[in-house]
């Protein structure tokens, strides 16, 4: 399928995350929708970046201008997120790693606890954490994701809350200057980000070729758990993403952490 085959008026790499019954999108209308619960948790990064498309789709040229900052932050904060769901799963892996070592000394050993992205919202600093976070287990992050940050990290000038309020430190303008904010080619340069590093569908997709880096992570992430269990072990690794996947024939699944138990004997 093109990567710009609509089904029900929605763009292809947000059908993972779109809600399906059957064939038909489940909505509740302008009254509300539900959200949470186990098989309501959405894929939050992806969640902000359909909903900076719609913005953009739904609203006249002339009307943009009242709304390009809401759109620049959720187009910001959609790829924040997708950095830090790369980093907590590298962590994920590395502690997995770490448990399977352990394992081959002492059965019994519990499973450790991963590491958790740091609470921090400059660009920069996140990447940073996410390339370390990588490379401890081999991988790295592709050029795509970094020349991202340089482009967002430029129009911020070291400012990450500028998008969302009207004055910065010492209650100076957010923008002093007329700036213009390509929200259009940023919402389709992040789309293709999306679909060749962050985007995770099934297990069995992301077997096929070049698989996104995120499901790489994923596959791996699932190997070490694979090996847990014929191990024996018992436990369980915590802070894997809760990641909702859809087929192309939209059916969900979902995957956690799992649980290991000592099989019956």
């Amino acid at each position: 399928m093109d990567d710009n085959d609509q089904r029900g008026g929605v763009s292809k790499i947000y059908q993972h995350i779109l809600i399906f019954k059957g064939d038909a999108l489940v909505v509740e209308g302008a009254a509300g929708a539900a959200t949470g619960g186990t098989w309501l948790q959405p894929h939050t990064a992806l969640s902000f970046l359909l909903a900076a498309r719609r913005l953009l789709d739904t609203t006249l040229a002339i009307g943009l201008a009242e709304i390009v900052r809401p759109i620049a932050y959720l187009q910001r904060h959609a790829f924040e997120v997708a950095l830090k769901d790369v980093t907590n799963l590298a962590y994920s892996v590395a502690a997995g790693k770490k448990w399977l070592e352990a394992q081959s000394e002492n059965r019994n050993s519990k499973p450790p606890e991963p590491e958790t992205a740091k609470f921090e919202h400059r660009l920069p600093e996140v990447e940073m954490e996410a390339g370390a976070a990588l490379q401890a287990i081999g991988s790295s992050l592709p050029d795509g994701v970094k020349a991202m940050v340089k482009r967002l990290s430029e129009i911020e000038n070291k400012v990450p809350d500028r998008w969302r309020y009207s004055t910065v430190k010492d209650r100076k303008p957010s923008f002093p200057a007329k700036t213009r904010i390509p929200i259009g080619k940023i919402q389709d340069e992040l789309e293709s980000l999306f679909e060749t590093v962050f985007v995770f569908t099934t297990l069995d997709d992301a077997r096929k070729g070049d698989a996104p880096l995120f499901a790489q992570l994923v596959l791996e992430y699932e190997a070490i758990s694979q090996r847990v269990g014929e191990l024996g072990a018992e436990g369980a690794l915590p802070n894997k993403p809760l990641q909702r996947m859809w087929s192309p024939q939209g059916h969900r699944r979902r995957i956690e952490a799992p649980t290991w138990r000592r099989p019956h004997r």
